[in-house]
């Protein structure tokens, strides 16, 4: 299995690279997480509207779950709902992959855990 941090030989020598070969490459690369995401619109379509349902009337929690920087971007969201939308903060739930102390210290490996 590989980890986010692999060096993958298509960016073998990026530092090398022209300016438009690089943000070719950032801009291919997000091409091709939105088509991936593509076969599963309509699995996300039933699951939003679930989820809408029963967090509207009461039911259930936001848990956001993440790693690294990313999982820190996330809690930062989480954090807005209540003072933004009134949301409980009683009905958020952060998990964060190196648990409490991933908020605070740069634990990487963790995250490929």
């Amino acid at each position: 299995m590989s980890s986010t941090e692999d060096n993958l030989q298509c960016y073998k020598d990026l530092d090398l690279w022209s300016s438009d070969r690089v943000l070719g490459a950032i801009w291919q690369g997000q091409m091709t997480a939105i088509e991936a995401v593509k076969p599963a619109l309509s699995a996300l379509e039933e699951a939003a509207e679930e989820a809408a349902t029963r967090l509207s009337k009461g039911a259930g929690r936001i848990v956001y779950v993440g790693a690294g920087t990313s999982g820190l971007l996330a809690m930062q969201d989480g954090m807005e709902l209540t003072p933004t939308f009134g949301w409980p903060l009683e009905r958020i739930l952060f998990l964060m992959a190196g648990g409490d102390a991933a908020r605070l210290l740069p634990l990487g490996p963790c995250e490929d855990d």
